[in-house]
């Protein structure tokens, strides 16, 4: 009789590093869920498009998120062709070092816009870009969840 135990150590070792190689993935079934989208995918000069993260309770109960600095939804712009980080200006946030919390309502949502403008320099308000592909996504780092976006692709004319 051959034994199957390898075989089922070596399958859940699998899944259980497949689960841990990228911990920014959305929970499939956790109580939250993120998503991003832009108003426009095509962005002429001079125009504006809008991108929204939004983070929802998909529960019919309060959930309070718990964090370890004064950031929640952190928005991130990518140079496409080199992955470079455009936006936030420096590559990263920089976040207050305090223990923070946010309560989401039954059914509710928080919502972060970013405002992206096709110009060399940004007016108030807007993250100015120059002509080029983009990658937008925003990411949340609760104590218990950590989430990210799906890619958001756009072109800047």
């Amino acid at each position: 009789m051959v034994s199957r135990c390898p075989l089922v150590v070596a399958a859940l070792t699998s899944l259980a590093f497949a689960a841990c190689a990228n911990p920014s993935s959305p929970a499939e079934n956790g109580p939250v869920r993120l998503r991003g989208a832009i108003s426009q995918s095509t962005i002429a000069r001079g125009d504006t498009a809008t991108m929204t993260f939004r983070l929802e309770n998909i529960t019919t109960t309060n959930v309070v998120l718990n964090f370890t600095s004064g950031c929640n939804i952190l928005p991130y712009i990518n140079d496409r062709p080199s992955g470079q980080v455009v936006y936030p200006s420096g590559g990263g946030w920089g976040c207050t070092a305090a223990l923070t919390s946010l309560e989401l309502r039954a059914g509710g949502a928080k919502t972060v816009d970013v405002v992206v403008r096709a110009a060399d320099a940004a007016s108030s308000g807007s993250v100015a870009l120059k002509p080029g592909q983009y990658d937008a996504y925003a990411t949340l780092e609760d104590t218990n969840y950590r989430l990210r976006t799906a890619t958001i692709s756009f072109t800047v004319q």
